[in-house]
């Protein structure tokens, strides 16, 4: 593994997501740099990740433990998005997080698409969650013609997900909440059409 090549071709990206959440800049760099020396211990995974979404999820755990460590707190879900999803309560919510930026997201999303659709009627109501930049979300919704409501955030949106059961930050992520609020099923990685037609129709 040449991490030299991968800091030339993805250093950028990692010290704009690092700026994003930390917000200074001299923090974004140190924390950058412990990026890549963090990538040397991830290194297994990398045949078996898109090196951005690795490099993105290493980064994004990073920071987010620092934020943490500075403001001394605990893991604190972001309440306005838990109002946003509340909006849906009575009926069965698959809440899927997700990312621009995460190829494995994307391709699960026609298969939420046609969920959506089918049993949308019965009660069901899908949730995107987008851990991305609203420009970009919302030129992607706009692209597949997405039938589901598309929320977005940062470390609002991670806390969330996090809340959710999600501790290691990985994408994609989905919950299912039952129509009492319940979570009644948590599925880190890509769902495929089977299972969640089956957990569908299993709580519908």
């Amino acid at each position: 593994m040449d991490v030299e090549a991968l800091y030339q071709r993805y250093g950028a990206m990692v010290m704009r997501r690092c700026r994003q959440l930390l917000r200074d800049e001299d923090q974004a760099l140190d924390a950058t740099q412990d990026v890549f020396v963090q990538l040397l211990e991830h290194r297994s995974r990398l045949q078996a990740e898109y090196p951005s979404s690795l490099l993105y999820r290493i980064a994004t755990n990073l920071c987010l433990n620092r934020i943490r460590d500075r403001r001394r707190r605990g893991e604190t879900a972001d309440e306005e998005l838990l109002d946003s999803i509340a909006e849906w309560d009575g009926k069965l919510l698959v809440v899927n997080f997700w990312a621009t930026w995460c190829p494995p997201c994307l391709h699960e999303i026609p298969m939420f698409i046609a969920l959506q659709e089918r049993y949308g009627d019965q009660g069901l109501q899908l949730i995107g969650i987008a851990i991305d930049d609203g420009d970009k979300v919302a030129v992607f919704v706009e692209e597949i013609g997405l039938n589901y409501p598309a929320l977005h955030g940062q470390l609002d949106a991670i806390e969330v997900m996090a809340a959710y059961g999600n501790k290691s930050g990985g994408l994609p992520y989905t919950v299912i909440i039952s129509r009492s609020g319940q979570i009644v099923a948590r599925h880190p990685g890509v769902l495929d059409e089977a299972a969640a037609t089956a957990l569908v129709e299993e709580f519908l």
